[in-house]
Order: C-alpha cells, then structure tokens, then sequence
C-alpha cells in the first residue's frame, strides 16, 4: 500500500508498507453484547405508536357497534327499513332475532335483524339540506 502526505505527492520506496490484517480493539476493551433491556429501549416509541393506533381503530368501531345495537333494538312495528340487500319494507312483526317486513300488499318476509341497514325516517327525508 502507497501513503501519500501533503509534503510529499510523489510516491516514494521508503514509504511503501505492507498490509496486514489485524483487528482494530478501542482502548476499554472488545465491545460487550448488547443486553436484552438496551435492545428493546429502541423499539419503545414504535410500541407505543401501535398501541395507540390499535386503541383508536378498536374504539371507533365500539362506538359503531353500539350505535348500530341502539338503532336495531329501537325499531317498531310500522317504521320503513332498507336491508343490506337492498330491499325496502315496513316492519310488520317484531321477533327477538328477526322482523317480518312486508314489502308488498301480499308479500311478507323474514329478515335477521343484523341485515338491516337503516330506518327510512320521513322527518329526515322531507328535511331540507344546511345552507352554508
């Protein structure tokens, strides 16, 4: 190998050394492995971020689920629903796990309560879009 100094920019014979393969050791001696707590400090802020984000997404469909069982134990024989299928009818008998929707003078249908998507409410309907 040829070392090159400022002083001197042409290569000389005096200069030229051989390499040798040795392993560089810092002066407190070889570096010790790193501990199982000092591996695991690095990854905290990226557990907590997780545990945040998994809090939010369990917690906004909480609140779905819930408004969904509030809005299914609050229809009444008579109200207008819309399943999930498409289908619109009035509620004719109301059972513990299903409803009987009529969807025509003579046509009568079982629904599970969960298909159902909505209840059709005149009020909001007839209701007139905010202005801004």
């Amino acid at each position: 190998m040829t070392i090159y100094t400022i002083a001197n920019a042409a290569p000389s014979a005096a200069k030229t050394t051989a390499t040798t393969a040795t392993q560089s050791v810092p002066a407190n001696g070889p570096k010790k492995p790193q501990s199982m707590m000092e591996g695991l400090g690095g990854m905290v802020p990226f557990i907590v971020i997780m545990g945040v984000f998994i809090f939010l997404m369990w917690n906004g469909q909480r609140k779905e689920r819930k408004k969904k069982e509030e809005m299914l134990s609050s229809i009444k024989v008579g109200e207008e629903i819309v399943t999930i299928g498409g289908i619109m009818g009035t509620v004719d008998t109301v059972k513990e796990d299903h409803f009987v929707v009529k969807i025509s003078d003579n046509a009568r249908i079982k629904v599970l309560k969960n298909a159902v998507s909505q209840i059709v409410r005149p009020e909001a309907a007839n209701a007139e879009p905010e202005k801004k």
